[in-house]
């Protein structure tokens, strides 16, 4: 049975969202970007800043009664996992939806239908600050060679058409 605990290796302040991204096998990326979108709603909610107090505490009793990982749990762990980054080849402003659906294996226009749905349903405001803040901490796709081989047509890029 898996454990949750914080993760020494992927954290930005207590290992908490490293912890549950190992424990369910997603980045601990789209784990904080959750949590900015809970937040941003609960200000929503409450009309003022007061609204992120919840997810503060909560975080914060999290810290305190969720145990640190041991280096060798977490190497074992997260061997297969798969990371978020930002796609080069299908997005649209910043390829958040486009690598959030190569992650989850789910067709990005999906994504981007219920990026808009909900949207909507929030006013805007929190999904907005979610998708400034994941352009802004994902990482973009490494370069890969399909790529390198699209730009070069084949047989090394002689003369097109006959064209002499």
């Amino acid at each position: 049975m898996k454990k949750l605990h914080r993760s020494q290796t992927d954290k930005m302040i207590a290992g908490i969202c490293g912890g549950l991204g190992e424990l369910f096998g997603v980045d601990a990326t789209a784990i904080r970007l959750g949590l900015v979108f809970v937040a941003a709603v609960l200000v929503l909610l409450y009309r003022s800043t007061v609204g992120i107090l919840p997810a503060v505490l909560a975080y914060g009793v999290g810290w305190i009664i969720i145990p640190v990982a041991s280096a060798e749990a977490e190497r074992r762990e997260a061997v297969a996992m798969k990371r978020l980054v930002r796609s080069r080849t299908d997005k649209m402003i910043a390829g958040i939806c486009g690598g959030l659906g190569e992650l989850l294996s789910v067709d990005p226009t999906l994504i981007r239908l219920a990026v808009v749905f909900i949207g909507l349903a929030t006013a805007v405001l929190p999904i907005l600050l979610a998708y400034l803040v994941g352009w802004a901490i994902i990482p973009i796709a490494p370069p890969q060679e399909e790529e390198h081989k699209k730009s070069v047509p084949p047989g090394g890029g002689g003369l097109e058409g006959g064209r002499r």
